[in-house]
């Protein structure tokens, strides 16, 4: 089962998951972020589910999340966090991971950003950088989901950062660097 928390995430399919979760037929997950802040999704995995990545680990699946960005700025970060409960990290001990100790749907991907970072500890974060999602654009990041519970119930929270500072428009700077050039 899925569902989200806070209302500033919102799922795009009626049927909130599409595929099977294996590495041949992930599950995709089409949703909208509505504002800034957190968005929150819920997992709860039943029992006779296992492990469909095929790892030691007793759950896991494939996941493809295709983020619509609904937000009125553009976006040039997204950070994927894995909790055992809202503002709890998952931590080394918990047994929730993307697919620690294993190659499984490695190296993590996504259309838009260049650079993809999975960061183990302290805590388990897919970090997506250098790239930038624009208001009413997407972007599709690609990962794995494990854990050593049969049935876990988790979060994925997503954290989304809008740019500190814009560059200007090309057009801006070829115009300073002529001023420049002249001088």
């Amino acid at each position: 089962a899925v569902s989200q928390e806070p209302e500033n995430t919102r799922f795009i399919s009626s049927r909130t998951l599409s595929g099977k979760g294996t590495l041949e037929a992930p599950f995709i997950l089409l949703e909208e972020i509505l504002a800034t802040g957190d968005a929150i999704i819920e997992i709860v995995v039943n029992e006779s589910f296992g492990s469909r990545v095929k790892t030691f680990h007793q759950t896991g699946f494939a996941l493809i999340k295709v983020v619509r960005n609904a937000t009125p700025g553009n976006w040039d970060f997204f950070n994927i966090a894995l909790e055992k409960r809202p503002g709890i990290a998952s931590d080394y001990y918990d047994g929730l991971s993307f697919g620690q100790s294993t190659r499984v749907n490695r190296p993590f991907t996504s259309d838009v950003f260049a650079k993809v970072e999975d960061i183990l500890e302290p805590r388990d974060v897919i970090r997506f950088s250098n790239g930038r999602v624009p208001p009413r654009g997407a972007a599709r990041l690609v990962m794995s989901v494990t854990h050593t519970a049969p049935a876990p119930r988790f979060f994925l929270v997503q954290h989304v950062r809008r740019p500190a500072v814009s560059l200007p428009p090309r057009a801006v700077v070829a115009e300073a660097e002529a001023a420049m050039a002249s001088n």
